[in-house]
């Protein structure tokens, strides 16, 4: 089921709904360079970006990932389809104001 228009969550169904193994599936590895990739594409384009679900372990590194690149980072959603999202620092620093 896809929640929301996003890049990910239509992929991820994409992916789903053809048989092609999902990347997301448990593999840490896949998830780390998810986050990297993520983090730079924030810094550029200045958005806010949701990655796909992931266990704990991984979204914890996943949060380590966006503070190495000084962004704010969220886990969203209820298991097992919990996931981070990487907001610019922008949109943080502005939550407290």
């Amino acid at each position: 089921m896809v929640r929301s228009n996003t890049y990910n969550q239509i992929y991820k169904f994409v992916q789903d709904l053809f048989g092609y193994s999902d990347l997301s599936s448990g593999n840490g590895d896949s998830g780390l360079i998810e986050a990297e990739r993520a983090a730079r594409q924030v810094l550029k384009v200045g958005e806010a970006i949701e990655l796909s679900p992931r266990n704990s372990s991984v979204r914890r590194l996943q949060h380590k990932i966006a503070e190495r690149y000084h962004l704010f980072s969220k886990s969203v959603g209820e298991e097992p389809f919990r996931r981070v999202v990487i907001y610019p620092r922008i949109l943080e620093e502005n939550r407290h104001e």
